[in-house]
């Protein structure tokens, strides 16, 4: 398991800047999960699977307000860090 705290607003509402994620480790999503993701020039962020293909992996932010250059990119299946399952609130 890995724990991430949400910096930003880009995936508001549901997952606010402060709250905790917990993050199974897996390669095993769907379409419409929330994955913790690792690049290379943004770091660490979290964002929704929207298509999974043979390119690879596409995402999007819940907040549609925020452009995210992350959003625009394939990311690969190694890039995954895993898979949200729960969120804490402080």
């Amino acid at each position: 398991f890995l724990i991430f705290r949400v910096q930003g607003s880009s995936m508001e509402p549901m997952y606010k800047s402060g709250q905790l994620v917990l993050c199974m480790r897996s390669k095993a999503f769907r379409v419409n999960d929330v994955v913790a993701i690792q690049t290379k020039d943004f770091g660490k962020v979290l964002k929704r699977v929207t298509d999974i293909s043979l390119d690879g992996i596409h995402v999007a932010s819940d907040n549609k307000t925020y452009p995210s250059p992350v959003n625009s990119m394939i990311h690969s299946v190694k890039s995954i860090l895993g898979r949200v399952i729960f969120k804490i609130s402080f």
